[in-house]
């Protein structure tokens, strides 16, 4: 994956966070930059940031670093699980 990848994936998370509920809001944040081919320098700490600017904003934020792609469909299939029993 590479990082416009990564990126758009964040920006859909965070507007499908933003429009889900305006008193409850649960967002998950997903810093990659361990990949087999090479590594990217900043994922984590910029993951760090977006989470911490959502938790600024009224976000339950669960965060998640440097994960495979089936620990990272795992972690977007519990999301959503979290997400319908957050709502309710």
């Amino acid at each position: 994956m590479n990082i416009k990848k990564l990126f758009f994936i964040l920006v859909y998370l965070l507007i499908f966070c933003h429009s889900y509920s305006q008193e409850k809001r649960l967002a998950m944040v997903i810093g990659n930059g361990l990949y087999e081919y090479g590594t990217l320098a900043n994922p984590e700490n910029d993951a760090r940031a977006i989470s911490n600017k959502l938790v600024s904003l009224g976000f339950e934020v669960i965060d998640h670093v440097n994960l495979d792609l089936r620990s990272m469909k795992i972690a977007i299939d519990e999301f959503g699980l979290v997400k319908n029993t957050h709502s309710t």
